[in-house]
This record gives structure tokens, sequence and C-alpha cells, in this order.
């Protein structure tokens, strides 16, 4: 057979259906790897949920995360050097909350966040820190879960203690949680304003999911 006659999809090591973010990542990736990589995309652009289309020539969409988290020392995007192709630009704001006569702004930091709350509902300062304080210890007691077997073995004894907050919580749901918390609503739909990132139903949603994800 020669070479002419050798079909055209036989000349790629990798044939990627769907030039979404997912598709151009790996294709990104095998292809400064040395493969020979097709992307079949059906639209006329890439992306995926990553673009932005027009209606009526005046009305423009984003179909996309309109922001995302933790993309400083990426290894892969240093791989792909995305760093100098694209420009991240911080957001000061992590969300807005409007509420009949509430409308809070939450800050995109820990400790301004505290201080616009506890400004806002100064009768419920404490209930603000431990919340705060309560999802930053569920996450670092989740990575401890990740610790060599060896230190585990070791701390095993005293595993309890350095784990109490997952194992304190292990059933327990946001809706649960929050409403021990405070009995302020508009504090309570402050603080989980974002829920619909992780699901539609306090009461059904696993606090220490909810926890991992917004600390």
């Amino acid at each position: 057979m020669g070479v002419e006659n050798i079909s055209p999809i036989h000349r790629y090591d990798i044939i990627i259906i769907g030039g979404g973010l997912a598709g151009l990542t790996a294709g990104s990736k095998l292809a400064k790897a040395g493969k020979k990589v097709l992307l079949i995309e059906q639209h006329n652009v890439v992306g995926g949920c990553a673009t932005v289309f027009k209606r009526k020539r005046e009305m423009i969409f984003e179909v996309g995360l309109h922001e995302t988290g933790s993309v400083h020392n990426r290894s892969m995007y240093h791989d792909l050097e995305v760093y100098n192709q694209i420009e991240f630009v911080k957001v000061p704001e992590f969300f807005r909350l409007i509420r009949g006569q509430l409308d809070i702004i939450l800050p995109d930091n820990v400790n301004e966040a505290k201080n616009s709350l506890s400004i806002q509902f100064p009768e419920e300062k404490k209930a603000i820190n431990k919340f705060f304080n309560d999802i930053i210890n569920v996450r670092k007691q989740i990575k401890r879960l990740n610790w060599p077997i060896w230190k585990l073995i070791i701390l095993f004894p005293i595993l309890p203690l350095l784990l109490r907050n997952l194992i304190f919580n292990l059933n327990t749901n946001v809706g649960e949680y929050i409403d021990k918390l405070t009995k302020n609503e508009d504090l309570k739909l402050t603080l989980i304003g974002n829920l619909a990132y992780y699901h539609d139903d306090p009461y059904t949603t696993s606090y220490l999911f909810y926890a991992t994800g917004q600390a």
C-alpha cells in the first residue's frame, strides 16, 4: 500500500472529538509531547462553554464560568504557556446578595469578608468568625487525609483530634449546620449565598462537601 492510499485518519496518533476546554487542553499537552493530534469540533469556534455569542447584534452572552479560582502557579498553565498568553484579572468581589432591603457584596478575601459581615451584622460577629474558621479547618483536615500512610499510622492515637471537624460533621448537611450557627435569616442566606454552585437544597447538601469547596 502506498503512502498516498493511507486514510488521512491514520496519519494521526490521537483523535480528539470536541474542542472544549478539556479537548483543547488534552490536544495541547499531547502535541507538546510530540504526538500528531487531530481535533474535531462541530461548531465554527472552539472553546466549548468558554465562549461568547451574540443575539440581535447587541446582546452578548457568556456561557461559561464568570470567574475561576486557584489559577496561580499551576504546572499545567506553565507547561502550556498559558501565563504568556492570558492576563488574569483579580475579581475583588466573591458574590453579591440582594434580598429585599438587604444588599451585600461579599469581598473575595476572608478577613475582608469577616469585617464586612461584622459591620452589617454586628450582633453576629461570633457566628461569622465561627463560619469561616470552621470551613477553613474542614479544608485543612481534608488535606491531612492525604498524608503518607506512615504518618497516619504514627499519629493514629490522636487522629480523632486532628480530624475532629470531619468526624463531628460526617453526616451534617449545610442546612443543619447553618441553623445551629445563627437564627438570623439574612445572615444565613448571605453565608450560603452561592450554594447553587454545589446544589439547590441546603438540607440535602453535605456540609463537608460544601465547606471543602467554599474554603
